[in-house]
């Protein structure tokens, strides 16, 4: 659970020798490693730092590959087209050969591989909108023999509340009494107009049979044609022959993504999950919180990754031995509280939030939004002066071709008057005709290098 995750990272934080650390847990490495491997496309990578500056440099890395790959392909592009305009002219040669010597010489710059994210996809609309309360929980007292907690709270359409705490102290047994697995001891659950519940749970990841995949979930949605369903478990990335596996030898994180696709094929509006991550990698993690992030209906959700938690949830449900506590500003201000408390701020052993906490972090808030409002003020302002200063590049690139364009067919007129058999014995007029014909070639070439540099 948390506090022994947390227990951890001091001990591993204090241990004076190496470590290697294999993990799915992005706060765990962000806390403890300071040094990343990566393995992508059959290689390993080395990044300075903990997880998020390996996400960080990455994606440096990509930009930068990826721009300077762009600008080269272009700079071939017009090495080429200047070499091709005048390979043909006697006078222009050497300078067509040089830009072609120059296209030999360079260090071909590679596109980047793209990320090795392979990961289902989600993209779906609720079936039905529901009103805007969706859940009252009054006085729940939640257990089995004995009571583990009384729960009191609401939940609101559109929110995403994550519920956090050690283990043993009634979090999935919440969940369970919530969706009426099983009854409560005391207390009430009531849902909100047209809410259609999409239930997860941890047994799902056990979840044996003999069918294949396709077959099992076939027979859930009878209605629907083989390619519907293929369509469906292809975006959980159950493709090609993939779909001809049994069900009882996928992996628990393939059969988490089998019943997660049979969830949101329901098109519920409030959905219900009991540690959803538990089995996933990194990069399922994150299409999971893209998904809740922009899911048009609300949730709740039971889990022990604080980076999941503190990226998807908007409040936070603490469940701790003596107390339940509601963090109506996620994860970051659970996270503050915790701090303060380590530091020995008796204030905030309240579990009622006070009122200068709320403002204090109103306050944060109010700032971080005007901070965000500035600087995409100042980044709009910066792109609308980048594209009026390329829209007037561009201006001086197409007037410059239209002179190119007229300086060639001055010339090809020129050299027409050379061939006319009037002027065949006139060398005085031959020699004149050249002599402009060289200076338009002089005029062109500057034309095409300013041309160039543009």
């Amino acid at each position: 659970d948390i506090n022994t995750i947390e227990w951890l990272e001091g001990y591993l934080k204090s241990y004076p020798h190496a470590l290697v650390i294999v993990s799915h847990d992005r706060m765990f490495l962000d806390r403890i490693s300071d040094t990343v491997y990566e393995i992508e496309h059959h290689h390993i990578k080395r990044y300075k730092g903990n997880y998020s500056d390996f996400i960080r440099q990455k994606r440096e890395n990509y930009d930068k590959q990826l721009k300077d790959h762009n600008a080269q392909e272009k700079e071939i592009e017009r090495l080429t087209r200047i070499a091709e305009r005048f390979k043909g002219k006697p006078t222009k040669t050497a300078m067509a050969k040089s830009k072609l010597k120059a296209i030999e010489q360079m260090d071909i710059i590679d596109a980047p591989d793209k990320y090795d994210d392979k990961t289902f996809h989600i993209d779906f609309i609720p079936a039905k909108e529901p009103g805007k309360d969706i859940l009252f929980v009054d006085r729940l007292a939640i257990g089995y023999d004995e009571i583990l907690s009384q729960v009191s709270f609401e939940v609101k359409r559109g929110e995403r509340v994550g519920i956090i705490g050690g283990n043993g102290l009634g979090k999935s047994t919440l969940l369970k009494t919530i969706t009426g697995i099983i009854e409560p001891l005391s207390g009430s659950v009531t849902f909100g107009h047209n809410v259609e519940v999409g239930y997860f749970d941890q047994q799902m990841a056990q979840y044996t049979s003999e069918k294949s995949i396709l077959d099992d979930f076939h027979d859930e949605f009878p209605n629907l044609t083989e390619t519907e369903v293929r369509n469906s478990l292809g975006a959980f990335l159950f493709t090609q022959d993939d779909v001809y596996k049994e069900v009882s030898s996928l992996s628990g994180g393939e059969k988490v993504r089998l019943a997660l696709c049979k969830i949101i094929k329901r098109r519920p509006n409030f959905l219900i999950l009991d540690e959803p991550t538990n089995h996933m990698d990194i990069a399922s993690k994150e299409t999971l919180e893209e998904m809740l992030l922009s899911y048009r209906g609300t949730v709740i959700f039971v889990s022990h990754d604080r980076y999941f938690v503190k990226k998807t949830a908007s409040k936070v449900l603490l469940i701790e031995k003596d107390r339940v506590k509601l963090y109506p500003f996620g994860y970051e201000q659970y996270e503050e509280e915790q701090e303060k408390l380590r530091l020995g701020d008796t204030d905030l052993q309240n579990p009622v939030l006070s009122g200068s906490v709320i403002s204090d972090q109103l306050e944060e808030r109010v700032k971080d939004k005007e901070e965000e409002i500035l600087n995409s003020k100042r980044s709009a302002l910066e792109s609308y002066e980048a594209s009026k200063e390329a829209a007037k590049r561009d201006r001086k690139i197409k007037k410059l071709e239209d002179s190119i364009a007229l300086m060639e067919d001055r010339i090809e007129e020129k050299k027409l008057q050379l061939s006319l058999p009037d002027n065949a014995t006139d060398y005085k007029k031959l020699s004149d005709i050249q002599e402009e014909i060289d200076e338009l070639e002089e005029k062109l070439l500057e034309l095409m290098e300013e041309w160039d540099n543009l």
